[in-house]
């Protein structure tokens, strides 16, 4: 009882203190949501980013592989 009591009062503080650690309040609250938005949104597509630009070097090496024989099929090792 003791510990659903002692958690019901810590997932409240915050609501009580009208406030989070990373919020922020006042006037600067839309910069900070503004800035966490762009961060999101940059985070989200930097992986998508990394792996087609990886693509897309593999495919050009393989098309320049495939120029570089006469006959155009795998070079072999």
């Amino acid at each position: 009882m003791r510990l659903a009591l002692a958690l019901l009062a810590v997932a409240a503080s915050p609501t009580l203190a009208l406030a989070c650690a990373v919020c922020g309040a006042g006037q600067e609250q839309d910069r900070s949501q503004g800035a966490f938005l762009g961060t999101t949104i940059l985070l989200s597509l930097l992986p998508l980013a990394m792996v087609g630009s990886f693509a897309g070097w593999l495919r050009h090496q393989t098309r320049e592989r495939r120029r570089a024989t006469p006959d155009g099929d795998e070079p072999t090792a």
